[in-house]
């Protein structure tokens, strides 16, 4: 098992060569992912919205702040800051999907970078008992499945 004195490590290797290398967007996911698993999903949030406001708009971005968004809302004591950190992550992993949608090819790897944020949306409006949503896109990463197996993966 990882250890959180291990993510802080990865966090700052990244952090150290971002120092080199300051418009790395690989390096800045990588740093903004190892806070995260080491359980500062608001200085890792602080990063990816940094990225995004740069123009890293992609589905590796976007699904990580909504998955800082998505920490943050679990551990919320609120329930206002649930419902806003649930929001935003809900629109992050829409912006994610319907992004990975427009530029999809249809090959293997445009299929599974679909599945993730689709599949977690349906989570996420499940929780927050919006049941319509939660169906559409669950019958969406459903599709998403059959169409991955179909290709033999």
């Amino acid at each position: 098992m990882i250890e959180v004195g291990e993510f802080l490590l990865a966090h700052d290797v990244a952090r150290a060569g971002l120092r080199k290398h300051k418009a790395d967007k690989t390096l800045s996911q990588r740093a903004a992912h190892a806070l995260c698993k080491a359980g500062s999903p608001k200085l890792a949030s602080n990063l990816l919205e940094e990225l995004v406001a740069s123009g890293g708009r992609d589905v590796e971005t976007q699904s990580l702040l909504a998955s800082c968004y998505k920490d943050l809302c679990e551990y919320s004591t609120s329930e206002e800051s649930k419902f806003r950190y649930a929001d935003l992550a809900i629109a992050r992993y829409e912006d994610a999907y319907n992004a990975q949608l427009q530029k999809s090819s249809g090959k293997l790897e445009d299929l599974e970078k679909q599945y993730y944020p689709c599949i977690n949306v349906a989570f996420m409006h499940y929780v927050f008992h919006n049941e319509e949503k939660a169906q559409e896109y669950a019958k969406a990463a459903r599709e998403i499945c059959r169409k991955i197996r179909a290709k033999g993966a």
